[in-house]
């Protein structure tokens, strides 16, 4: 009799998961119709049974006899877990004025904005102290009990569920109520994503928030609810990617400048990347790219003895130790669109150095830069507007080649310009991205624009403050920005590794930092290869590549002076205007007033009608953005945070009325040329909230006069 009670319970309860599946997939179809599909006849590879707590909560059994939850109330275990969760605070980006570009229309709005906010007022409440938090990350869904328990304590605006196991996410299906859960999102307007299985996962969430907002980003509730090496890696290429979206938001100032500088590049007919293959002759050829850091100095001597064999790329400032150590380069590497690094380069005496010696760099960059040199071989830039909006409208500049990650250092250029020109056998030179002594120099010995001449590279951009693992040695002393370089460096050669049949090698001779994807390998012990290697015929070599790879691109000033549509920004920018001044009373109201802004130009920049205005709008609008977050969360009390969120909406409304004032000097918005347009030197005019600022002049580079002795370059090999 008790064995049939316990039959029936059984029944029952596999009854109420077979009910609660087919609830599950009938509401994923409305609301997430391709989860519902894919789901409904799914097959799973290591579920083996259900099995209930004592108090009847589902847990599945692996086929390996292990249980999911190894308790007994996995509901107790998920509560414990998220009262820990809501005792915690947000990750998040603080925006000071040191943060700020200073002298032009980005410092002008940007820190007025940011000197709303009183950051000695700030008190950053915790999850439980919040009515709702606009974003939350959980990597692993588990059954999904966890879910519940957070939306019971706190509204989540956004929320982002990572699942790589599938087989998983099938069992919580039968396990847990999604309808409840899909409602409260649909019902609330709020955004859900869920990303199942490991497969481009990172690239899921960067492109969620790039859609809806990459303030969001800034200001993020992370929640790992299993761990394992799997769910590990995926939080880590997460947190990569993101780090990469706000690190870099792009402000009105530099996609003007960027714009501009293409425009020049074409008109004033310089050579540009063309998409014709490499000979195949040239492909396997070693390419040498040198970058100007500590370690090259112990890489000279093989450098001038086997300079003739292989392609040399100059990397940035690394130009200047080639020069004085008598190697000759065959292209330089610029990544930055300053004026000011045609300093860098004129402080080589010898002009007749420069006569052969090929650019190597994209359409960003500056006129002076540009016009230092006969021969150009420039790339669209991908991630520009000025790219994307040409080729799209010219099919003239859909034959150029584009480049991938070339900043944020002039050593991205060289390997990721190598790559995309088609060579194949890459070799690192003083590509340390830090240094081996934390008390030694960062740059080479030989570099006469820091040792010379004057300028510093003892300040911040260039100080070491953390360990990393090294290329030869344990551990090299780095920062976050030579950080980002690296990984930009194996974001790149991945991608080329990945390539069907990829014959990609890159041999990393630097002792700096280890770098993924490349091989370890003193200079020294390269000697018996070089020597069995043929010169290259670097005449034939540069009059082939000049012919073939490399094009000017025939467009006319008015074709170009035609992509501007001056009317249609001012439009938009009053139609924002309008919505931005409607009252809101509460913190979400501003959330999701932002949401709504960001969700109208993400579509809007899916068109090739408004795509580069959308563009010109959203740099500087983005840094605001992150700044009324900022506010938003900071203040524990709602009045402050209202106070403060309204005032720097009143900023926002200066820059959008400002904009198409500054939009109508494209293309000739030349950066440290700006005076051209404002011969006051003012940037604009006084606005309610904002007043007119200072341009900046543009920085020298080199503070103290230097007869370098080495007034005509020779060429040496010992």
């Amino acid at each position: 009799m008790e064995d049939n009670n316990i039959r029936h319970i059984q029944t029952e309860q596999q009854a109420v998961l077979q009910k609660r599946f087919n609830d599950n997939i009938q509401s994923f179809k409305k609301y997430l119709p391709d989860i519902g599909s894919e789901f409904e006849n799914y097959l799973p590879n290591k579920l083996s049974r259900f099995v209930f707590s004592t108090s009847g909560i589902p847990n599945v059994i692996f086929n390996n006899n292990e249980p999911f939850f190894k308790c007994d109330d996995p509901l107790f275990f998920c509560r414990k877990q998220v009262s820990t969760l809501i005792e915690s605070r947000p990750t998040f980006k603080v925006y000071k004025n040191a943060a700020c570009i200073k002298g032009n229309f980005q410092d002008k709005f940007l820190s007025q904005a940011i000197n709303k906010v009183s950051f000695d007022k700030f008190n950053c409440p915790s999850v439980k102290d919040r009515d709702y938090i606009s974003s939350v990350i959980i990597f692993g869904i588990g059954l999904g009990y966890q879910i519940s328990e957070l939306l019971e304590r706190v509204d989540v605006v956004n929320l982002v569920l990572i699942e790589p196991d599938k087989d998983i996410f099938y069992a919580s299906l039968f396990c847990f109520d999604w309808t409840n859960i899909l409602t409260y999102f649909s019902e609330n307007k709020f955004g859900l994503k869920i990303i199942l299985g490991d497969n481009d996962i990172s690239t899921n969430v960067y492109e969620y928030f790039s859609w809806h907002g990459t303030f969001l980003a800034t200001n993020l509730l992370y929640y790992v609810h299993y761990k394992n090496k799997q769910i590990e890696r995926i939080r880590d290429e997460v947190f990569r990617k993101l780090y990469d979206l706000t690190s870099a938001p792009g402000f009105v100032d530099d996609t003007f400048y960027g714009i501009s500088h293409a425009c020049w590049s074409i008109l004033k007919r310089k050579s540009f990347v063309t998409r014709t293959p490499l000979r195949n002759e040239y492909r396997d050829l070693p390419v040498f790219i040198v970058a100007s850091g500590p370690s090259l100095d112990n890489d000279l001597p093989f450098l001038r003895k086997y300079q003739d064999k292989a392609i040399i790329i100059a990397c940035g400032t690394a130009l200047d130790v080639l020069y004085h150590a008598g190697i000759y380069p065959d292209f330089y590497a610029n990544t930055e669109r300053t004026p000011e690094i045609r300093q860098s380069l004129d402080v080589l005496p010898d002009e007749r150095f420069f006569e052969d010696i090929i650019l190597l760099s994209s359409d960003v960059c500056h006129p002076f830069t540009v016009s230092k040199f006969k021969n150009t071989a420039l790339f669209g830039k991908a991630d520009e507007t000025v790219y994307k909006i040409i080729s799209e409208n010219f099919a003239e500049y859909r034959s150029i080649q584009y480049i991938t990650n070339m900043n944020p250092l002039v050593g991205n250029m060289g390997i990721a310009g190598a790559l995309f020109l088609g060579f194949r056998k890459l070799y690192l030179f003083g590509v340390d991205c830090g240094k081996i002594s934390q008390n030694g120099k960062i740059h080479s010995s030989l570099l006469s624009l820091y040792n010379q001449h004057g300028c510093s590279d003892t300040t911040d951009r260039f100080s070491t403050s953390f360990e990393v693992e090294g290329n030869f040695n344990k551990v090299c002393s780095s920062n976050a920005l030579f950080q980002f370089s690296l990984r930009k460096i194996e974001d790149v050669l991945d991608i080329f590794l990945k390539k069907k049949s990829s014959l990609v090698e890159c041999f990393n001779c630097s002792d700096g930092c280890k770098i993924k994807n490349t091989i370890p390998v003193h200079s020294a012990e390269l000697d018996s290869k070089f020597e069995t290697i043929k010169n290259i015929d670097k005449e034939e070599f540069r009059t082939n590549f000049l012919k073939e790879k490399i094009s000017i691109i025939n467009l006319s000033e008015s074709q170009i002076v035609s992509l501007f549509n001056q009317k249609q920004l001012k439009v938009l920018c009053d139609e924002l205007i309008a919505f931005i001044r409607k009252k809101r009373t509460s913190r979400i109201g501003y959330i999701r007033m932002m949401e709504d802004i960001y969700e109208h130009l993400s579509y809007l920049q899916t068109t090739k009608e408004y795509f580069i205005n959308v563009k010109c709008i959203c740099g500087t609008l983005n840094q605001s953005f992150f700044v009324l977050t900022q506010a938003l969360y900071f203040y524990s009390e709602d009045k402050e945070a209202l106070d403060a969120a309204e005032k720097i909406t009143e900023v926002i409304v200066d820059y959008l009325t400002e904009l198409p004032e500054i939009y109508s000097h494209l293309p000739y918005y030349i950066m440290g040329q700006e005076k051209v347009h404002y011969p006051n030197g003012l940037a604009g005019r006084d606005l309610p909230h904002c007043k007119a600022i200072m341009f900046n002049d543009t920085p020298v580079l080199v503070q103290k006069d230097y007869d370098d002795p080495q007034k005509i370059f020779e060429k040496r090999y010992e």
